[in-house]
């Protein structure tokens, strides 16, 4: 298996943007510095904008020196220099694919509050130095809105008494300390609106009962097996239950589906068990198709878990609405085509 870092990045870089080459690191510095640079266009930025950022590069593989650097950048220095830092982004490899830089300039401007008519402002700006035209950005603010609020509807709908681990750690807490820790915190808080990772032995039932539903029939294709591995190596899962992942048999696990889907509901998680639903899909839909018969094992798993039918079909459409979501603004962003596409 390749080192966990790299196989979390792999998994990033596919689920966000379909790519299956990494970035070379020249395209990569300049990327993240132009982000930085953009939320510290006021010469200043909020720590949950300068948290989103270091997480969010901190899963794409960035190296700790890098994260190091961004844990440290002076927004006095960076804001100002944003036009260099643009620039040097647009000279790299990766320029001419410019539009992505806009979103993530607006996701992480948006990650203290509410993407606000000013930070619009300083958006367009960034944008226009980048040759991207207004109508474009338009449209990519449009997606951020819209992928915004399809991430509320989805949590309202798996957590409708509040979203689980949602209180934030006692004061005095310490932050995540390893790059792994800090790329876990991050996308629990993106994906699910978590505050606190969840433990141990939640990860190790939740992670068995998806790897179940998905060997149901005692088949696993390659790709639905590179997602769950991918997908719970970026949650924090620990390297003995990824080894576990990536080598048992489906017909050793789909004997004993019902056992993992009850174990997992004896945890404190359990009782929040749409999510798990949710991700019996996407790992079902990682090959790029949903059989009839994954669609009846996951509906028939969710029965056992005591989810109404309706429901499974909320949840089913929340996956699709983020899918369709997500080929919009892959076709508004790469117009010619996906880059880093083609495996190196």
């Amino acid at each position: 298996m390749d080192s966990i870092r790299n196989l979390i990045a792999r998994w990033q870089f596919k689920q966000q943007w379909d790519f299956v080459e990494i970035p070379g690191s020249e395209e990569f510095d300049a990327y993240a510095e132009a982000v930085f640079a953009a939320a510290s266009g006021d010469g200043a930025i909020a720590p949950q904008e300068r948290s989103w950022i270091i997480g969010y590069f901190a899963s794409l593989g960035m190296p700790e020196e890098g994260i190091a650097r961004l844990k440290n950048a002076d927004p006095t220095q960076m804001g100002p220099a944003i036009k260099r830092h643009l620039h040097a982004f647009l000279d790299s490899p990766a320029g001419p694919f410019n539009r992505g830089l806009v979103y993530d300039c607006i996701r992480a401007a948006g990650a203290d509050a509410d993407y606000d008519s000013e930070e619009s402002v300083r958006v367009h700006e960034i944008a226009d130095e980048l040759g991207i035209p207004d109508a474009v950005t338009d449209q990519i603010e449009d997606i951020c809105r819209a992928e915004k609020q399809m991430k509320a509807d989805k949590l309202h709908l798996f957590y409708p008494d509040g979203i689980f681990y949602s209180d934030p750690p006692a004061p005095g807490t310490p932050g995540p300390a390893s790059v792994r820790d800090i790329t876990a915190a991050w996308h629990f808080e993106e994906e699910w609106g978590f505050l606190q990772v969840p433990q141990g032995v939640e990860f190790a039932t939740y992670g068995r009962a998806v790897l179940a539903a998905a060997s149901a029939d005692g088949v696993l294709a390659p790709d639905e097996r590179e997602w769950i591995v991918g997908y719970f190596a970026s949650i924090g899962a620990p390297e003995e239950l990824l080894q576990y992942f990536d080598s048992v048999s489906p017909s050793d696990v789909a004997p004993n589906v019902d056992g993992h889907l009850q174990a997992f509901s004896q945890t404190a998680a359990g009782p929040f068990n749409r999510g798990l639903i949710y991700d019996c899909i996407r790992a079902a839909s990682a090959d790029g198709e949903l059989t009839s018969a994954e669609r009846e094992r996951y509906v028939r798993l969710a029965g056992d878990l005591g989810i109404d039918d309706s429901i499974t079909e909320q949840i089913e459409r929340a996956y699709q609405a983020e899918s369709a979501s997500k080929a919009r603004r892959l076709a508004l962003f790469f117009p010619e085509g996906t880059p880093y596409s083609v495996p190196a």
